[in-house]
Parts: C-alpha cells; structure tokens; sequence
C-alpha cells in the first residue's frame, strides 16, 4: 500500500503543478492584456526603436552595428536583434513590441515558479515548495512595480535578460539536482544570452555560490571550476560594460552613490509592499547630504536587513538567501543614478530580477506554518485565508492595471508623473513636447516656462520653448530663447547631447531668416562645446556645400559619419560631394553605405547606376 501511495502523490503534485502554471499564465495574461493598445511613450522608445537606423532596416551591416554599438550607454545586441525581426516582420507598429514584451514576462513568470520550488525543495516538503514557488510566481506577475518593466517596449532589455537568467537558473539548478553535465553547458548558454540583452544580470555566478551554502555545499575547488565559465563571461561583459557608463562613472562622489544606493534599496523595499506613487521618474530634488532626513534613515534600514542576513545564515538559509539575493540584483543598478543632467535615486524595472529574492525569503518563511495552520483550522479559517489570498491578487492586479494605462502615450505618462512630482523639471518638458507634437503650442509653452522658473540651466527646454515660439509667429522671442539657452549651458558638468538643441534650432532659424554666415558661426560654436557630437558637423558640412566650400564640406561629413555610421543623409550628401570634386571611388562607397542603412532609397540607387557607368567609360 505504501509503494502505491507514493506514485499516486506524485500524480496529485504533478496535476496540482500543471494547474499552478496555466493558473499563472491566465492570471499574467489578464492583468497585462490591457497594456496591449498602449503606444509608443517617446522617452527612449524613439532612441532604441521608432527613430533607431539600426532597428528599422535588417541586414548584414545593421547587424554588425547591433554587436558593435551601445544604445548608447548599454551593450543590448540580443535586445537589438528581437527590435530588428519585429520591425522587419510587422513593421514599427507598438502592439508586436509590446505582445513580445508580454510573452516574455510570462515565461520568466513560469521560470520564477520553477526555480523558486527547485529551491525550497532543498530543505520543504514538496508540497510546501510548490507554495513557495506559486506565491514567488504570483507576486511576481501581477505586482504593480513591474509594470514598467513589462509595458515600456524600451524596457525590452529588462524583460528578455531576466528571461534568460531564470532560465540559465533553472538548468543550473537542475544539474545540481543529479541531471547531464549539458543542463550546466546549456545553462552557460542561456547565461550568454542574459548578458546579450543586459549585462545587469552578470552577478548570477554569486547568486549560484548562495545556492551551494543553501545547499550546505563546501566551497570546494569542483564548485569553483564549476563557476570559472559564469565567472569569465561576467567579467568579460562587466568590462565591456564599464566603457559605455563613463559619465555616470564619473558624475556622482562613492559617498553619494551609497546614500542613493541605500535610499534606492529601501524604496523598492517600500513599493513591495505599499505600490504608491509609482511613475517614470524618480528624480532627487534635494542635495545629496545626510543632513536630508529622507537620506538619514535608508541607511539604517540596510543595515538592518544585512543584520538580518547574518543571522539567520544558519538558522533560515532561505531567508539570508532572498535578502543576499535582493540586494546583490540592486548593485549594478547603481551606477545609473546620473542620467542627462538629471540624479533619479530609483527605476522601477530595476527592481523586475531582484524582487523575487524578497518574495522567496517571505515565501519560505511565512508560508510553511501557513499551511499548517490551515490544514489543522476550521473550514471557516481555511475560507478566511482562501479568501483574503484571493482579495490580495486582485488588488494587485487591479493595481497594475491601472499603472498600465498611466503608460498608454507620452501625455499619459508624464501627466502622471507631473502628479506623483509636481516639480520635475523633466516631466513639464516632457509633456510639454507630447503636447507640441499634438498641436497644442500654448499648453506647451507654459510647461517649458514653469519648468524653466524651477530650473533656469535647461538647455533643452529653452529650446523646446523657442521652437513653440516660432510655430506661433514669434520669431524674435525663439531668438531669444535660443540664445538663452546656449547661455544656460552648465559648465560644473561634462556636455550632454541635447545641449546642442538650442544650437542646431538657433542656427536652423538664422538661415531661415537670411543670414547664414550667422548660422555657421553658431555651428561652430556646437562643435567648439561638443566636438564628438555628429550633427553639428552634419550641418556644417551642409553649410560648406552651400558657401561651394567643396573639400571642407566633405571633411566635416567625414567627420558626422565616423561619430555616427548610421545617418544616411550625411552619407549620401558626401556621395554627392565626393562625386563633384572626382572621387568617384569615394562617392561609390558613400553611397553603398547609404544603401545598405536604407535600401529603398531610389534616389541613392539612381545615382550609384550612373557613377559606376561613369566609372566603366
């Protein structure tokens, strides 16, 4: 009889697991399935897909660019690839960009499950693991702080690297379990994907050293060869990394990274489990000092919980494990608290890998006696417990609901976050460019002049002010906006990219006007501030061509194409400019590449058909 009892529970836990998952993905699917009419929201949307040259053409030399390029601070060459086939197969449509983000969440949701009961199996009964890994699963689908992770098609990075990470997760794990020595090289694999996506994941070799004190495993050198291929392909990731955060590297002190580090952590921590105030933007309005009472207190409360770590080593591996878990998924997180200007103390997707250690170490320790006692209660606890589980879920699924439509557009999302921080400067330009591009100039300008009121030293929104101004017939007052803001330009900081929108707009409406040696000088300027930036060279060059200064305009569209090998007119343009001075060979490569970054350009195939018959004369 005992023989017979223990294939048939076995049976029952297999059922039971088949249910859980399709339980999962209804539940994943429904919360999130609204979310699928949402458009494009312009912040980096337009950066990595909509405006990207290297998303909206699929060939040899775009996918070349993908595993050569940064986007422009991460190294994403697998997250590229999936922009590519989507935009090649359905076109820059959100809805395909979207549904992939979806699709993916929902197989981390699945690999969240099997992982997390993988591990608690280690010290639970089955039964009690398979708790632990639905509650981790749950929590981890529906929980509103994920949501930007899952709705932002620009978060695809997020998404597509935890995908892969679990996955390389779980095939670790089951080769611990007793499976092939090809679950570990599959696992290896899985982990190079991770890092192909997002090298934020690379601390994944230490999270396998947390399983093996979970497991009570001696560090012996076995477990550390076994580690050497996860070890080597962070490293090599890490350093690759490291190149494209530079200025971030350089914009905070240590001291104040670790006060944002610390706050950082005790907000996720928060928003676990009070979801308010939730938004795009995250922005430090105060200094930096531990004289600021919201930078005081962070600091103790991760003390705490590294207190709590220690000791319950021994006592509650699982626990030590979830909050050495959480916290080591926030470190690579922190060098990017500086972004264009701006200190933003928390991203919301950041948090998307490094919750589920929170969740686990709650999982195991709550749900264990849980169980218990609703095994041993009355029917009326068992319907209480049942109950108030089932309010939880759908209150949190309510809750990523309505986060989901606050990302519906670019209005939407920074109305909301506008609401959440009234006084970010970043927000009012932000909306006040989704209302520009809507048509409504005077709804716009009054956000670009509040956001200049707060802060006087915007470069971007003196620009976005005088572009309004010019659409509303003013033109001496864009003149003067755009003159202010080349003024404003900060000199404590190194120059950013969008200092050089009141340059270009300034200079663009000077040749408007007549007066394009003006134009050039303010050209001049631009490079003189930003000598790395391609486009002051690009309408440089353009300007040259103009003034017939033919040898100088090729030599600035050199330039533009050597900072950015993916602008197409500059190529094009020293085509045209490389032809009249007779280098055909020149002209010919020029145009090649113009092809190959648009091949539907008729124009550029015309003229590349008459070159090379000139050239066979």
């Amino acid at each position: 009889m005992h023989q017979a009892a223990a294939p048939q529970a076995r049976v029952s836990l297999l059922r039971r697991q088949s249910l859980i998952i399709g339980c999962l993905v209804i539940v994943t699917l429904f919360t999130f399935i609204p979310s699928l009419a949402n458009g494009f929201v312009g912040i980096d949307d337009g950066l990595l897909i909509t405006k990207n040259p290297i998303v909206l053409h699929l060939n040899a030399r775009t996918l070349r660019a993908a595993f050569t390029s940064y986007d422009p601070e991460l190294y994403i060459p697998l997250t590229f690839l999936t922009y590519q086939l989507e935009a090649a197969t359905f076109g820059v449509h959100p809805f395909p960009f979207h549904l992939t983000n979806l699709l993916l969440h929902i197989g981390s949701v699945l690999l969240v499950f099997a992982v997390t009961r993988r591990l608690a199996s280690f010290r639970l009964a089955p039964q009690d693991a398979q708790a632990v890994g639905l509650f981790c699963a749950l929590l981890f689908a529906i929980h509103p702080l994920n949501t930007e992770a899952v709705v932002w098609a620009a978060a695809r990075k997020d998404v597509l690297s935890t995908f892969f990470f679990f996955a390389s997760f779980l095939f670790y794990l089951r080769f611990r379990s007793g499976g092939a020595r090809r679950s570990l090289f599959v696992s290896i694999l899985f982990f190079l994907l991770a890092l192909l996506a997002k090298v934020s994941v690379l601390l994944l070799p230490f999270v396998l050293l947390l399983v093996d004190t979970v497991e009570g495993r001696r560090l012996t050198r076995t477990v550390w060869q076994e580690k050497l291929p996860y070890f080597g392909l962070a490293a090599l990731f890490g350093a690759v990394a490291l190149f494209g955060k530079q200025t971030q590297l350089l914009a905070l002190n240590p001291f104040e990274k670790g006060l944002l580090a610390c706050k950082a952590t005790v907000f996720y921590l928060r928003s676990l489990f009070w979801p308010a105030g939730l938004t795009i933007f995250h922005q430090q309005g105060m200094s930096i000092a531990l004289e600021n009472p919201d930078l005081w207190f962070p600091p103790l409360v991760v003390l705490a919980l590294v207190v709590v770590a220690v000791l319950a080593y021994r006592r509650r591996p699982f626990v030590f494990f979830g909050i050495a878990f959480y916290l080591l998924f926030l470190l690579p997180s922190f060098i990017t608290f500086w972004k264009n200007s701006f200190v933003f103390f928390a991203s919301e997707r950041y948090a998307y890998i490094a919750m589920v250690g929170m969740l686990f170490a709650l999982g195991t320790l709550i749900l264990p006696p849980l169980s218990n006692a609703l095994q041993q209660g009355s029917a009326r606890g068992r319907f209480f417990g049942f109950f108030s589980g089932a309010l939880l879920i759908l209150v949190l699924a309510g809750l990523t609901v309505r986060q989901s439509r606050t990302w519906r557009d670019a209005i939407a999302l920074n109305e909301r976050a506008l609401a959440v921080a009234p006084r970010s400067v970043q927000a009012m330009n932000n909306l006040g460019s989704a209302y520009f591009d809507e048509g409504a100039y005077q709804k716009a300008l009054a956000l670009f002049d509040r956001a200049l009121v707060i802060d006087p030293t915007l470069p971007v929104a003196y620009a976005n002010r005088g572009q309004t101004l010019r659409y509303l017939g003013d033109t001496e007052g864009a003149l003067q906006a755009y003159a202010k803001g080349i003024d404003s330009l900060p000199q404590d900081r190194p120059p950013l990219p969008q200092d050089l929108s009141p340059f270009l707009r300034l200079s663009e409406l000077l040749d408007e006007l007549g007066r394009p040696q003006e134009a050039t000088q303010v050209l001049r300027g631009a490079i003189q501030r930003l000598p790395q930036a391609p486009l002051p060279h690009y309408y440089l060059g353009m300007k040259e061509q103009q003034f017939g200064h033919l040898p100088e305009a090729r030599d600035q569209f050199r330039l533009a194409t050597t900072l950015d090998p993916g602008i197409a007119d500059a190529f094009y343009r020293l085509a045209a400019v490389s032809a009249e001075l007779g280098d055909l060979p020149g002209a010919v490569q020029a145009l090649d590449r113009v092809l190959t970054l648009d091949p539907d350009n008729e124009t550029a195939q015309e003229h590349l058909k008459n070159i090379k018959l000139l050239q066979a004369r």
